[in-house]
C-alpha cells in the first residue's frame, strides 16, 4: 500500500530491514499518518535497519530535501520504535508543524534532539552528496605510551597526535617522549641512562566501523636517542647522540565516550638504524632491538565527534 494520493511525490522512502522489522507499507502508513495538509517540502529517504550483535537497533537514515542532504543515525531497543521515528523524522522534514511532532514523538525519536534520555546520536548533518561517507573531522589526542625494545628495556612514556579523518581514513602526525631509562651491568658496574624524543606520521583505514572502530595503520618516525655514560671509572661528561629512524605498523582502536573517544594502539616499530652506544674499552651499553614493542592508551577530542556506523 503507497501513501495516500495527496502525498504522492512528496515523500519517497526506500525502506531495508530485517523481516521482524515492520514492512514498508506499515511505515508509509505511519509516514501519512505524520503528515498533514499543507506540505513545505518533497522528500527522498534511504533508511536501512540492522541488529547490532548486542540486541539494539539501529537505523540509518539518509534524506535529500530540496537538494539538501542529511544523515541520522538512531539507536534503539526494538525495530518498532525505529520505524516510528522513521515517520516522524520524515513527516518534519516535510514541513509537520514542530509543536505537534514533539507531543508525539515516542522516546526513541526524542532522544535524538534532548541527548541524556537515549543512547541514540546524530550524525553531522551536511554530507556528502550520496550519503554514504561521513563527514571529516579533526581529532586531538594524548596519551601514555610503554615501549619495549627501543632503549634496551621496559620504556614508559607520552604521545601526542594530530589527526585528520576523512571518511575511512586517518591521516596523522604524533610525537613521542621516552624519558629518562637506567641500564647497567652488574659484573662492570657500567651503566648508562637513555632517553628519546621522536616524531612521526601514519595513515590508517578503518576495516571495522563501528561504534568501537577498529583500523590497521603503518607509518614512520625520526628522532633523537641521547645515551649518558654512568659508573666510576666514566667521567660525568660521558654522552652520546644518534639519529633514530623506523617504521611503525599496527592497529588503532577508537570508542566515543562522552565527549571524549578512547584510543588504544599497540604496534610495532623496526629501526632502520641500530648503532651501537659504547664506553671505549670497557663495554657496550646499548643496541636496539630489531624489532620493538609499543602500546599507547589515551583520549583523543575530535571536531566534530566522529560516532560508528553500521556501513
Amino acid at each position: 500500500m503507497g501513501l495516500a494520493a495527496h502525498l504522492l511525490g512528496a515523500v519517497a522512502l526506500s525502506w531495508t530491514a530485517p523481516p521482524e522489522c515492520p514492512p514498508q507499507a506499515s511505515v508509509e502508513q505511519e509516514i501519512a499518518t505524520a503528515l498533514g495538509p499543507g506540505l513545505a517540502h518533497d522528500v527522498t529517504a534511504e533508511a536501512r535497519v540492522e541488529s547490532t550483535s548486542a540486541g539494539v537497533w539501529t537505523l540509518r537514515l539518509v534524506t535529500q530535501v530540496d537538494g539538501q542532504s542529511r544523515t541520522r543515525t538512531l539507536e534503539a531497543p526494538s525495530c518498532g520504535e525505529l520505524a516510528q521515528a522513521t515517520a516522524l523524522a520524515l513527516g518534519l522534514e516535510a514541513g509537520v508543524d514542530e509543536t505537534n511532532e514533539r507531543e508525539t514523538m515516542p522516546p526513541v525519536a526524542a532522544a535524538e534532539t534532548q541527548g541524556p534520555r537515549a543512547p541514540s546520536r546524530a550524525e553531522p548533518e551536511h554530507t556528502p552528496a550520496h550519503g554514504n561517507e561521513p563527514s571529516s573531522s579533526v581529532g586531538f589526542g594524548l596519551a601514555g605510551a610503554l615501549d619495549v625494545g627501543s632503549l634496551g628495556s621496559a620504556a614508559p612514556g607520552a604521545s601526542m597526535s594530530v589527526s585528520w579523518l576523512p571518511g575511512k581514513a586517518r591521516l596523522e602526525v604524533d610525537g613521542l617522549l621516552l624519558p629518562t631509562v637506567q641500564l647497567a651491568n652488574s659484573s662492570t658496574g657500567i651503566g648508562a641512562a637513555l632517553s628519546m624524543l621522536a616524531g612521526g606520521a601514519k595513515g590508517c583505514w578503518s576495516v571495522l566501523a563501528h561504534k568501537l572502530d577498529v583500523a590497521a595503520c603503518g607509518g614512520a618516525e625520526a628522532g633523537r636517542v641521547l645515551v649518558r655514560g654512568q659508573g666510576p671509572a666514566l667521567e660525568s661528561s660521558s654522552e652520546a647522540s644518534r639519529g633514530w629512524f623506523a617504521v611503525r605498523a599496527g592497529a588503532l582502536l577508537t570508542y566515543p565516550v562522552g565527549i571524549f573517544t578512547l584510543r588504544a594502539e599497540p604496534e610495532l616499530v623496526v629501526p632502520l638504524l641500530r648503532d651501537r652506544f659504547v664506553v671505549t674499552g670497557i663495554d657496550t651499553v646499548h643496541t636496539a632491538a630489531p624489532v620493538a614493542l609499543r602500546a599507547l592508551l589515551g583520549l583523543e577530542v575530535q571536531f566534530p565527534q566522529r560516532i560508528g556506523d553500521s556501513r
